[in-house]
């Protein structure tokens, strides 16, 4: 199987079960939680590597717990870490989720917005091992720039995005 590289959103995911669905802004028990790791990009890398895919996943987190949490979680899984980039001073990606007890969830997410400017640290080059580019669209600037690498080296690319993405759409035209 070719090695992937994933570009992306990684986060700790609180997810809590509720017993019923939130109707107001008030305080609701949980009858259950737990952290696990999330992010689009990083459950699709850890997906690929539950099938045998070799992964190699590229993002920043904080240079925080939970951003240890994130790296601890990605490497548990034999996703290579070694593009996951942790920013000093910046908070890595967490989510509370709240999941009702026909499974429907709300979600609040927060990532700092310093995390995803500019593309210092990215590779210049893909190595040759490289065979597929996924990105998501949380790390716009670092999305483009693999997405054009594997334009211009001919390597099969892959944009994952949903409902809520930016209206730029910049990340189409690679």
């Amino acid at each position: 199987m070719p090695r992937l590289m994933v570009l992306g959103h990684a986060v700790i995911d609180h997810v809590f079960a509720l017993g019923e669905t939130p109707a107001a802004a008030e305080k609701y028990r949980a009858t259950g939680y737990r952290a696990v790791g999330g992010g689009m990009a990083a459950n699709a890398a850890v997906a690929i590597r539950r099938l045998g895919g070799e992964v190699l996943f590229c993002g920043r987190i904080g240079d925080d717990g939970a951003g240890r949490d994130i790296r601890a979680g990605l490497e548990a899984e034999g996703v290579d870490t070694s593009n996951l980039m942790a920013r000093s001073g910046l908070a890595s990606p967490v989510s509370a989720v709240m999941v009702d007890p026909a499974g429907e969830r709300t979600l609040a997410n927060f990532t700092d917005p310093a995390l995803f400017e500019g593309i210092d640290g990215l590779p210049t080059r893909l190595d040759d091992d490289i065979k597929v580019v996924l990105t998501d669209y949380r790390w716009n600037a670092g999305a483009v720039h693999l997405l054009a690498l594997a334009k211009d080296t001919g390597r099969i690319s892959v944009l994952d995005f949903d409902r809520n993405a930016p209206r730029d759409l910049t990340l189409l035209a690679c």
